[in-house]
């Protein structure tokens, strides 16, 4: 399972606009999604140059994908906002995204919005094992601008059940 890993103080700054990356979703309650009416949507924003941290990519990522999450009614709580700022997406191992990946193996969420696949991974084949890997775990993946295949909005292989 992935490791919780610290932030840089950019990526906490920004992250500060949109929600805490630090923090986990309150479990204390035990009512589903289903229950509250609403998905629990996370939302997965990355920039690895100067010149994306200078045009503020990171800011219109993340004011795209808000604005998805309301217009579809999902519920985005503080905690489900996740950035990696600076970090290269050739890497599999990225602080933000190893925490999406650990609370996504809890089932904090249903729902994970990136603008594209190349935010989530440079290489395809690392997206793919991603979507797969939060498939796996009971998460829709969605893509804002461009699609991992056919498709924008990714769903989960038929299992055959």
């Amino acid at each position: 399972m992935a490791s919780h890993r610290t932030v840089t103080p950019e990526a906490t700054a920004i992250a500060a606009t949109y929600g805490s990356t630090a923090s986990a979703p309150p479990h204390d309650t035990p009512q589903t999604s289903s229950e509250r009416g609403l998905k629990r949507a996370a939302l997965y924003a990355r920039v690895s140059t100067e010149k994306q941290e200078r045009e503020e990519t990171v800011a219109s990522q993340m004011d795209l994908l808000q604005q998805i999450a309301v217009a579809r009614n999902y519920e985005v709580l503080p905690g489900l906002v996740f950035i990696d700022d600076g970090i290269s997406g050739t890497r599999f191992d990225r602080p933000a995204l190893d925490r999406l990946r650990d609370l996504a193996a809890e089932g904090a969420f249903e729902v994970i919005l990136v603008t594209a696949p190349d935010r989530l991974a440079r290489r395809y084949a690392y997206q793919v094992v991603l979507v797969e890997e939060f498939f796996r775990d009971g998460c829709e993946v969605v893509f804002m601008h461009q699609s991992l295949g056919a498709s924008s909005v990714s769903s989960p292989p038929s299992t055959g059940k």
